[in-house]
């Protein structure tokens, strides 16, 4: 771009030409910030959901599957809630946020 700075003030050649490259490169410069800027989110977004499932597969691995009974304790560990979505389905919303509809 000061290149073209440059060549603009050395040329004799008209300011409507090197108006249209600046606003050509600006706005190129301007797409590639916007494209950064929403790899940066789907990054973080990625991470979030990799800590989250860190932490489930934690509690998984620590729990104890061999139970002949409900074990309240076991199910306030892994679940964070559950929701009625319909007379037929639920949601259940596990620890770290990793959610998952079923039927009833």
């Amino acid at each position: 771009m000061m290149d073209l700075v440059e060549l603009s003030s050395r040329s004799s050649a008209s300011a409507d030409y090197f108006d249209a490259k600046f606003k050509e490169i600006s706005d190129e410069r301007t797409e590639l910030q916007n494209r950064l800027r929403g790899h940066e989110q789907r990054q973080v977004i990625a991470q979030n959901n990799n800590a989250r499932m860190k932490e489930l597969f934690e509690i998984l691995e620590q729990a104890n599957f061999n139970l002949n009974e409900y074990d309240e304790a076991l199910v306030k560990q892994l679940i964070a809630k559950v929701t009625i979505v319909s007379a037929e389905k639920i949601q259940i919303t596990f620890r770290g946020g990793f959610e998952v509809e079923q039927a009833l």
